[in-house]
């Protein structure tokens, strides 16, 4: 789930226990008041953890939305998946590999990308 307020992060560090690395969670309170410049930073270090991943070979992704899906849209743009316009992400990973729809039932809930 990408960070998109202090709020929510805080929330679950407190109810989950979560951990944020220190770097990451230095850049954030440094723009704590600026609800645009953090949403920004959540969604940039998503972003490139997800590059990450896939350049290490992982099968797929999985996002938890919890009904604000933006955020991933946006991931999914910076990563090449997304092609405006579409009700799905459309990308091959290779021969076996596909990004996935919404959830069964359109729930808006959750977005994954896998076998």
């Amino acid at each position: 789930m990408p960070i998109t307020s202090i709020r929510v992060i805080e929330k679950a560090i407190e109810l989950g226990g979560c951990r944020v690395p220190a770097e990451l969670w230095e850049r954030l309170q440094a723009v704590a008041d600026d609800r645009a410049a953090v949403r920004e930073i959540g969604v940039d270090y998503a972003a490139g953890l997800c590059e990450r991943l896939l350049a290490e070979g992982v099968p797929g992704l999985h996002f938890y939305t919890l009904n604000w899906s933006r955020a991933t849209r946006e991931i999914y743009q910076r990563l090449g998946l997304y092609k405006p316009g579409r009700s799905s992400p459309q990308r091959e990973f290779g021969a076996h590999h596909r990004v996935g729809r919404l959830a069964a039932g359109g729930r808006s809930g959750t977005r994954s990308a896998g076998r």
